[in-house]
This record gives structure tokens, sequence and C-alpha cells, in this order.
């Protein structure tokens, strides 16, 4: 199965490559940032991080969201991050996993540590996990 993040940006420069390096460390097998009309070098950042960079003229979250999914059509499943590096990876697997295997179909986080640490509830991770239907 592959695990892909989808990274919708829009003048990150100064946070985005903290967000790339932390998801390179995780049990992602790409790193898809969305430039959405950035005016700073966001997309050169990126790419100098590892990223594979993707650009959606079309501005909005949905917009760079879709041009992200559209350029993994092999993924198996998605996480959606924000580019300014307000979420918190630590659960990151523990949510992939509960996916992948099954328990759920769906995982969203939040950015508050005091929610549940239930990977289908919402945890101290804000990644959004879903798997992409057959």
């Amino acid at each position: 199965m592959t695990v892909v993040a989808i990274v919708p940006a829009l003048n990150e420069e100064a946070a985005i490559a903290g967000v790339v390096h932390e998801l390179r460390s995780s049990v992602l097998d790409e790193i898809i940032v969305v430039d959405n009309g950035s005016t700073d070098r966001t997309a050169e950042v990126a790419l100098a991080a590892g990223a594979h960079v993707v650009h959606q003229p079309e501005r909005g979250y949905g917009a760079a969201c879709i041009a992200g999914v559209d350029a993994a059509p092999d993924a198996s499943a998605f996480v959606f991050l924000d580019g300014d590096a307000t979420e918190v990876t630590s659960d990151l697997a523990q949510m992939i996993a509960a996916v992948l295997d099954g328990r759920a179909q769906f995982a969203l986080g939040t950015r508050s540590a005091r929610a549940p640490q239930t990977p289908t509830r919402g945890n101290s991770a804000s990644e959004t996990g879903c798997s992409r239907s057959s």
C-alpha cells in the first residue's frame, strides 16, 4: 500500500522545509506539496527539502487537495496536512495503521494534545488519512 501526504501551501517558505523534513522521517511513501499560487519561494524550498511539488494556480484549499490527489494516482491512502508547521505528527503512524489495517476508513486528528488517543476519534496529531476506494 502506498501512503501519500498532501500538503497544500500558500506562501509557506519559512515553514515548509520543516514540515517536509518531519514527514520524511515518518511512514509515508511520498510527500506532495501543492503550491497554491505562492509569491515566495515555497515551491523551491519544498523541492529542495525532498517533496514532489505540484503547482495549482486555482486558489483554495479544496483545489489544492484535489491537485495533490490527482498527482498520486497509485496511492492507497492519503494524509492531508497544512504547510504552516502547526500540526503535531507524533501519532501519524498509529492513524495510518488504523486506516490500512481496516480498523478505520478515515482518521481525523486535532491540534489539541488533550484529545483522546484514539485513531478514529482524534488525537494529538492533526493529520487526516483516508483510503482510496477501489
